[in-house]
């Protein structure tokens, strides 16, 4: 049956937790909680017949859980995730045929269903602000509010299921799934999910299901077959990125600046960077394998690049300000 654990010690150690009576089949498929004592797990039975989704909530760190909603349904059924938009308001949405989603305005006490007459396929949910929400879906659409939750309008992205999105601030995210056939594809969008452009996948990666970052230079997807696949900052595709600094939304490119110098362009073994304040800087080759990383203080630095191949290359400088990404050639 479902299970659910805690670790109070970092992970090193997890005991189950206190659970009531739960029906026979039910799975658990997300947890979610908005502060150290409040939080909410779902999920729900998938079986031929029997089809339902449960939420329990637990007011006391996990020590003790009741169930705060249960919806039936005529196929699938289960909540695969629940957000937050404030300690009180908040949203789930049901693997249902008509892509149900509940919010809640007293803290997962009660529920009701929003306006999602435009969706029609089970997805994942998530909340850039206390207004605007992104719901994905496995037709390749992915719908949004912007005004919370009472009508959605559809986006038609790719042919393929999205599955996992998440963002790094209010405007930059990603949305990641793949085809049946295991193809994983990924999109970011940098307008808060106006507009999304396709990134670079390796080669060999399995539908994704998840994806998690922490800050715009560290994020994980994770998929099938043991796919798991880490984003450190460095462009896998640079054909928006060229030698006059282009601000492409697909990458990392912002403010220029913190960044004086940048030369030459093509380089042979010295480059030469001048910064405005101490920075860190990071060279990656087209793969988007990091060649070099290193820190530099403000001023004028030569780094030497005789260990580097001929061909072309990303050089990122980020400091507390700013963030710039040149695409350079080496002879």
């Amino acid at each position: 049956g479902a299970t659910a654990y805690k670790t109070t010690d970092g992970g090193t150690n997890w005991v189950p937790l206190n659970m009531p009576s739960l029906p026979s089949g039910i799975v658990f498929r997300n947890i979610y909680f908005i502060n150290k004592n409040t939080g909410f797990i779902s999920g729900g039975i998938w079986s031929p017949g029997v089809y339902g989704g449960y939420i329990y909530k637990t007011s006391d760190g996990g020590d003790t859980w009741t169930q705060c909603l249960y919806s039936t349904s005529t196929a699938w059924g289960v909540f695969y995730s629940v957000k937050f938009t404030s300690d009180s308001v908040g949203y789930a949405a049901q693997a249902h045929p008509n892509g149900l989603i509940y919010k809640t305005t007293d803290a997962g006490n009660s529920w009701n269903p929003v306006n999602t007459t435009s969706i029609n396929s089970p997805g994942q949910l998530y909340f850039t602000s206390e207004t605007t929400g992104i719901y994905t879906s496995n037709t390749g659409n992915i719908y949004k509010t912007t005004n919370s939750g009472n009508t959605w309008s559809a986006q038609s992205i790719t042919t393929s299921s999205i599955y996992g999105i998440d963002f790094y601030d209010s405007i930059n995210g990603y949305i990641v799934g793949g085809k049946t056939n295991d193809t994983a594809i990924i999109y970011k969008t940098a307008d808060a999910g106006i507009t999304w452009q396709k990134d670079s996948v390796p080669s060999g990666s399995s539908r994704l299901i998840l994806v998690k970052f922490f800050d715009d230079k560290a994020g994980f997807a994770i998929g099938l077959n043991g796919t798991i696949l880490k984003y450190n900052g460095c462009p896998t595709n640079t054909t928006d990125i060229d030698n006059d600094n282009s601000t492409s939304t697909d990458k990392i490119i912002e403010d220029l600046h913190p960044i004086s110098e940048v030369y030459p362009n093509p380089f042979s073994n010295l480059l030469t960077i001048k910064v405005e304040e101490p920075s860190s800087l990071k060279i990656c080759n087209i793969n988007g394998i990091e060649v070099i990383n290193v820190n530099v203080p403000k001023g004028i630095n030569e780094i030497n690049t005789e260990s580097l191949n001929s061909g072309v290359y990303i050089v990122l400088i980020s400091n507390k300000s700013s963030s710039v990404a040149r695409k350079l050639v080496k002879n």
